[in-house]
C-alpha cells in the first residue's frame, strides 16, 4: 500500500521548508563562530540560556549549555548537556562538549537564542581575565595565557615554570 500522494506532497513541501530554516539557523551559527574568531579572544564561557527548575526533592534537571572554548585546537561554539540532582552533594554531570554546528536540530535551534547570554558571559570572562592580568603585572608577576606556563621575576633572576 503507497502513501496517501498529498499528504506525502505536503511532507515534501514541509520538509523543504524546514530544511531551508534549518540551513539559516546553520548560517548564523555560522557567522557569529567566524566574529567570535576574528577577536582572537582566548577566553571560554558557558551558560545556560533557558535553564530548567528542580521542583521537588530528588528530582533532576537536564540542561543544554552554550559555551566557547577550544575544541580539538580550534575555537567553537559548543554545546554540552548538564544534569543536575536537587538532594545529592555530587557535583552536575557534565557531558563532553561537541560543536553547536554538529548538535541536533531541535538544540541548535534553543540555543541560538542564548547568543546574547553567551556574549555576556564572554565579556565577563575577558574583563576576569584582564583583571588576572593586571593584578600579576602589578605584583611582578608575568602569565602567559597560553600554553599554561607562568614567567616571573624574583631579584634579577627570571623563572619559569611549566
Amino acid at each position: 500500500m503507497s502513501p496517501n500522494e498529498q499528504l506525502f506532497s505536503e511532507l515534501v513541501d514541509l520538509a523543504q521548508e524546514l530544511n531551508e530554516s534549518t540551513e539559516a539557523v546553520n548560517a548564523t551559527i555560522d557567522r557569529f563562530e567566524e566574529q567570535l574568531n576574528e577577536l582572537n579572544l582566548g577566553v571560554y564561557a558557558w551558560v545556560t540560556p533557558s535553564p530548567s527548575e528542580i521542583a521537588e526533592a530528588g528530582s533532576q534537571s537536564n540542561d543544554w549549555q552554550i559555551g566557547y572554548g577550544k575544541d580539538h585546537g580550534k575555537w567553537r561554539i559548543l554545546a554540552r548537556f548538564v544534569e543536575r540532582h536537587e538532594d545529592t552533594k555530587s557535583p552536575p554531570v557534565i557531558r563532553v562538549p561537541i560543536p553547536l554546528r554538529d548538535a541536533a536540530r531541535e538544540v541548535r535551534m534553543e540555543l541560538v537564542a542564548g547568543f546574547d547570554a553567551l556574549t555576556a558571559a564572554l565579556i565577563a570572562s575577558a574583563k576576569s581575565k584582564l583583571a588576572q592580568l593586571d593584578n600579576a603585572t602589578k605584583s611582578g608577576l608575568h602569565v602567559s595565557l597560553w600554553p599554561p606556563t607562568i614567567a616571573y621575576t624574583v631579584g634579577q633572576k627570571a623563572f619559569k615554570d611549566r
